[in-house]
Parts: C-alpha cells; sequence; structure tokens
C-alpha cells in the first residue's frame, strides 16, 4: 500500500483528513452561525472518538449549506467602490440624543435620526451610488443618472428646484398629499417626500429612482439621501454653498422669529451655545453629531467628497451658479419658456427674493468670533470657491448662457 512520509497507510490517512476536516468544518459554523445548539457538538465528540460516519458528515455539509445561503448572497456583499472611508458615528449613535449634554433650557440636540437622517444603508461608504463628478454621463438605455441637489438651508434651495420644475420640464419628488406614492401630483411633482428621515425610508420602500418618474431628487441629508441611488440610476449631485457666517447669520434670525427664547441673544451668543449646531456642512458630508469634535480627519473627508462628488454652485453668485448647471446637466429650457429663469431670479416672488440680514463686519472681534465657531465650513467654502472657478473656465460664458 501507498505510504505517506509521516509513516501513516493511505487508508489510516484516510480516516485522519475525514475528521479533521469536519473538525475544521465545524469550526466554521460555530465563526458563521449564532444559533448552534448543544446538539450540534455530537457529531464532532463522536468524530473525535470513533471517527467520522457519513451521517455525520451529511449532517454538517447541510448546516454549512445554509449558513452559504444565510451569509454569502449578492445582496450582502458590498459593491467595490472607490470611496473615502468616513469616520464611522458613535456605537450609540442611532438612539443616543443629546440630553445628556447640557442644552440650556427648552432646547436639546436632535438625536442621530433627525440630525442625519437615519444613514441608508448602514455603511462608511458613502456617498453610495454617487457619480464621480467628472464621469462621463451613460449612454446606455437601461441607465439614467439622476440628478441630487443636496439642499442646504438658506442658499437659495426652492428657487433653483422651481426653476429645475418649471422651466426645464424635470420632475421632482415632494410630497403634496397622503399617503405617499408615485403618483404624479403635478407636470413636474411626484407626491414623495425626500426632504425628512421618513420620507426616505418610504422613497426607499417605494423604489422611487428606479421608477423612472423622477428627474432630480432634492434633501437636506447629503448620506441619507444620497443612498436613494442604485447601479442603473446613479445620483449625480450639485450642493450650492453660502459664506459661512452669512449663512449662520441667515439661519439665527430665522430662528429667532420661531423660538421666542432666542430674541434676547445677539448672533455672538447664539453660536457660543452648547445646543449651537456648529460646522453643518462638515457635520452632514461625515456622519458627524453636534456634540462629537471635528478633525483635521473629518475635514479632509468632507473636502474629498465635495471635490469628488459634487458640482457646487456659490450663493453670492446666483447667476453664475445657474448658468454653469444647466451647462453642465445640458439642460433645455420647455418651449415658451427660455426667460422663466431669468424672470424667476428677477422677480418679486416673497418664496425666492433674498432678504439681507444683518451680520457682522468683516474683520470685526464678532466676526472672528463666528468665524473660529465655523472654522471647518470656512475651509468648506473655501475650495467651493476654487472649484467654481474651475467650473466657470469649462463652461465659458460665451458659450453658455443662463437663457
Amino acid at each position: 500500500m501507498v505510504s505517506f512520509e509521516f509513516g501513516f497507510t493511505s487508508a489510516r490517512s484516510e480516516r485522519w483528513l475525514a475528521r479533521a476536516t469536519l473538525v475544521c468544518f465545524t469550526l466554521l459554523i460555530l465563526c458563521l452561525d449564532d444559533d448552534v445548539t448543544p446538539n450540534f457538538f455530537i457529531p464532532l465528540r463522536r468524530t473525535l472518538q470513533e471517527g467520522s460516519t457519513s451521517k455525520d458528515t451529511i449532517r454538517i455539509h447541510r448546516r454549512l449549506r445554509q449558513l452559504a445561503k444565510k451569509h454569502i448572497t449578492p445582496r450582502n456583499i458590498p459593491p467595490l467602490q472607490d470611496e473615502p472611508q468616513l469616520p464611522p458615528p458613535p456605537p450609540a449613535a442611532q438612539t443616543q440624543t443629546s440630553a445628556s449634554v447640557s442644552a440650556g433650557p427648552k432646547r436639546a440636540f436632535q438625536p442621530a435620526e433627525k440630525y442625519l437622517g437615519k444613514i441608508f444603508p448602514k455603511t462608511e461608504q458613502m456617498p453610495f451610488y454617487m457619480r464621480n463628478t467628472l464621469e462621463p454621463f451613460p449612454e446606455g438605455r437601461d441607465e439614467r443618472d439622476i440628478i441630487f441637489f443636496w439642499h442646504i438651508p438658506k442658499t437659495g434651495g426652492e428657487l433653483v428646484k422651481n426653476i429645475f420644475g418649471r422651466c426645464f420640464g424635470l420632475r421632482w419628488a415632494q410630497k403634496l398629499k397622503e399617503p405617499a406614492s408615485l403618483e404624479m401630483v403635478h407636470d413636474y411633482i411626484i407626491n414623495v417626500d425626500t426632504s425628512t428621515p421618513e420620507g426616505i425610508a418610504e422613497a426607499h420602500k417605494l423604489g422611487l429612482v428606479d421608477s423612472n418618474k423622477v428627474d432630480f431628487i432634492s434633501s437636506r441629508y447629503a448620506l441619507s439621501a444620497s443612498s436613494l441611488f442604485t447601479p442603473q440610476h446613479r445620483g449625480r449631485a450639485f450642493t450650492i454653498l453660502r459664506h459661512p457666517i452669512d449663512l449662520a447669520a441667515s439661519n439665527f434670525f430665522a430662528r429667532k422669529a420661531l423660538h421666542p427664547e432666542l430674541r434676547s441673544l445677539t448672533l455672538v451668543q447664539y453660536v457660543n451655545k452648547n445646543y449651537y449646531a456648529d460646522n453643518w456642512i462638515t457635520r452632514q458630508l461625515t456622519g458627524t453629531l453636534p456634540h462629537e469634535e471635528l478633525t483635521d480627519a473629518h475635514l479632509e473627508s468632507a473636502k474629498h467628497i465635495l471635490s469628488t462628488k459634487y458640482f457646487v454652485g456659490i450663493y453670492e453668485q446666483l447667476d453664475e451658479t445657474l448658468r454653469q448647471l444647466k451647462a453642465f446637466y445640458k439642460l433645455t429650457p420647455l418651449q415658451d419658456q427660455e426667460y422663466c429663469a431669468r424672470e424667476l431670479v428677477n422677480g418679486d416672488n416673497p418664496k425666492f427674493v433674498k432678504t439681507e440680514r444683518p451680520k457682522p463686519a468683516r474683520g470685526s472681534s464678532d466676526w472672528k468670533t463666528v468665524a473660529s465657531v465655523e472654522k471647518w465650513d470656512l475651509e468648506l467654502y473655501y475650495l467651493a470657491l476654487e472649484m467654481f472657478s474651475q467650473q466657470g473656465s469649462i463652461f465659458i460664458a460665451q458659450e453658455y448662457s443662463l437663457v
């Protein structure tokens, strides 16, 4: 008989090999399966003491097949992406509120699901299925990019959405009646809410982006809403940034009208309160809650996402922003709507008219105080200015006009 170098006969070697194989399989099952009962160890003990039986082998192989179906499916294999690794939220982020952080009377931080919009799906690789800005637009019949507008509050978002819908005929999601559905409730509005965490969850269930009924999606939740997109309908994103000190002032005066307890405060006092959510843009891009300390790593991650995933506009240069957006997305006005965008921008509709708010003089001590609080968002704003200038050199004004 053929013998191995260890001196075992082939038959004896086969028995030992069978025992070792079953032991390895059993250990693999222990690693994968949370539902192992004490009875499952009987074949392992019998194998070690007496040698394996065909019945034991069949039982263990059957369990392995079940585990393969449970743990190794296409749905559970994450897609290959060249995305930045974002700092993960704290372990208790989904349930923790900041009530434990002193927040003053009547106010407290929002829980993670309200502040970040319940990040779907649960992954640190975000944004999910979002095109890089410079990727070519798809030409296949089965693929179509959907415009994603990350709407930073107080940056002219309502004006932009109305221009995209009324002037260019793009269909967008806005819930106008209960319940949410894929019904078109207007020529350019589908009855789905993407502005709230609950609405984004509904949009997932309804299959909004794969319905072929929406051309662009708007949401203030950068990470959560970006997870709506699919391999067949990827997102192609833009956002509009505003100088963080102006943005802080605008938000402050808007909140003063709603919260009487803020009316006795100045802007500087407001941004120094422990309930003030500083650096909102950086936190939204990196999934970081208000009570978490931001670092250079968060800034670099936010810069990488902004520079690779977003076409940027500047609120202080809204006309040029709209001109660049029209060129980038190759938008064509509807018939008889050639001057629609210009009329909305220069019209007197109170929804779209800019309201000037008092703000600290540039270089003043108050200005420097707010700037120090919003230092991370200031860095992103300066990056956006550079990106905006580069975009303008690509889409020359003489070649691409707003009207």
